[in-house]
């Protein structure tokens, strides 16, 4: 299983145009420029993707959409994914990516979570892996993802992707 890890992009703060709580931070327009950068990476890569995950909160929502949306592959609609939620633990968020039928599969979340969860696949627990805002990353798992059954392929910042 290809996993590719997205940290959101960049989003408005809270009390900013009457945004109230964390959850419904939308992306901002730098949010927007890196989402469709990392949309044209995909792109340029020729990565085959059958599924997009995404954290509950919106700034990740509008990130998966924006990829999905930029990529224009039909049916390929972002799903909401609780165990994608910042706090959740890797190895439930795995053990229920090991009960889907897909080989390409797109993790949209947060920080320090991904660092956590790419940690997790890899076998490190000393690894400090930090994604950066529009951030992403490559696993690869020759067996269902489970802890030290991945290998670090890449991992990208935004500038590398708008480059």
């Amino acid at each position: 299983m290809n996993i590719y890890l997205i940290r959101h992009a960049d989003a408005l703060p809270v009390d900013m145009h009457a945004i109230t709580n964390d959850a419904d931070r939308p992306l901002s327009d730098e949010g927007r420029r890196q989402s469709a950068g990392l949309a044209a990476t995909f792109k340029r890569l020729d990565l085959r993707l059958d599924l997009v995950l995404t954290s509950p909160l919106k700034r990740a929502a509008q990130t998966a959409e924006e990829l999905s949306k930029a990529l224009n592959v039909p049916d390929l609609k972002p799903e909401v994914c609780d165990e994608l939620a910042p706090g959740e633990s890797s190895k439930r968020l795995f053990r229920s990516l090991r009960k889907l039928n897909a080989n390409h599969v797109v993790l949209v979340g947060h920080e320090p979570d991904l660092g956590m969860h790419t940690a997790y696949l890899i076998g490190g627990k000393r690894a400090r892996i930090e994604f950066a805002k529009g951030g992403a990353a490559c696993v690869v798992c020759d067996q269902p993802p489970r802890k030290g059954t991945g290998v670090l392929l890449w991992l990208l910042t935004p500038n590398w992707l708008n480059s």
